[in-house]
């Protein structure tokens, strides 16, 4: 089966790398993402470095499980279907009568937030196990963890038992996205602001009724009116706001490229030179304690 074949059988059910966004335990994706993928309506994703390398290092991270348990399995490369309800998918690294197995490559980064959790691996992965066990009917799935850590590179494995309950929630999760959004074609509700958007561009590209305008009557839809201007006001009087406080803090900066304290750090760094060879206006960055960097 070549990929595209195979991309198409996996937009007809629910898959393994699906069910994390399902139960909102993705970092990367969402419901309404995983819907406009099963209706073929998704944006291209572009395969990142390290998803090719965690394709790549599957067969090494195979071999080096086999060789740390004893256990013995095989490679699958077909995808399954659970025998009661065909909309859910599965496609294993590994395994056997007994288990499967779940293989991971996981970086610097993504490591040091599994260790943190008490399970020793990240939540979204621990998702996917459970998907495969109700597809695979296995009471035990290992997650075969091969990390690339600051001081090296380590194999945990995270034997995952079955969990009815815990089960029962995926299972239900999924089965009301598939039955309620996929089937009907109702896309399921956004997670921001920014993913609505998103949305809203998606359902409605192009005006289909050009050079007409709506007369709203309605209290409603004047109220949105009206917020609309209060929060338009409100953004400037923020936007003027913020630009004062940079300004502030660029003239006690003066010539000094970073100032720091315990609330965070500022940086007022040297512009990039263009094609050119001119350099561009300094750029001003600003990292608050716990979060991340925001750029002026």
């Amino acid at each position: 089966m070549n990929k595209e074949a195979w991309l198409q059988e996996r937009r007809t059910g629910i898959g393994g790398s699906d069910a994390p966004a399902l139960m909102h335990a993705s970092p990367y994706s969402t419901p309404l993402k995983v819907y406009l993928d099963k209706i073929g309506q998704a944006e291209e994703r572009k395969e990142s470095l390290d998803m090719a390398a965690g394709t790549h290092m599957e067969p090494l991270i195979a071999k080096l499980y086999e060789e740390r348990t004893g256990f013995k399995g095989y490679c699958t490369y077909k995808i399954a279907r659970h025998p009661m309800f065909p909309w859910i998918l599965g496609h294993a690294d590994w395994l056997n009568a007994e288990r499967g197995a779940e293989f991971k490559f996981i970086g610097p980064k993504r490591s040091s937030e599994a260790v943190q959790h008490k399970d020793n691996c990240l939540p979204e992965h621990v998702v996917q196990c459970r998907h495969y066990m109700q597809v695979y009917d296995r009471p035990v799935w290992d997650l075969v963890q091969f990390r690339v850590t600051y001081h090296g590179c380590e194999l945990v494995i995270v034997p995952i038992a079955r969990d009815v309950q815990k089960e029962q929630e995926l299972f239900e999760a999924e089965r009301k996205f598939w039955c309620e959004h996929v089937i009907p074609l109702i896309p399921p509700p956004a997670t921001s602001p920014e993913e609505q958007a998103r949305l809203l561009q998606h359902l409605y590209p192009f005006p289909k009724a050009d050079g007409v305008t709506l007369s709203w009557e309605d209290a409603a839809a004047s109220m949105l009116v009206a917020d609309l201007r209060a929060a338009t006001r409100e953004r400037a009087l923020a936007e003027a706001h913020y630009l004062k406080i940079v300004n502030s803090i660029k003239a006690e900066l003066k010539d000094a490229t970073a100032a720091e304290c315990a609330a965070g750090k500022v940086r007022w760094s040297k512009g990039r030179k263009n094609a050119t060879g001119k350099t561009g206006a300094r750029v001003f960055r600003a990292t608050f304690a716990g979060e991340q960097e925001t750029t002026e």
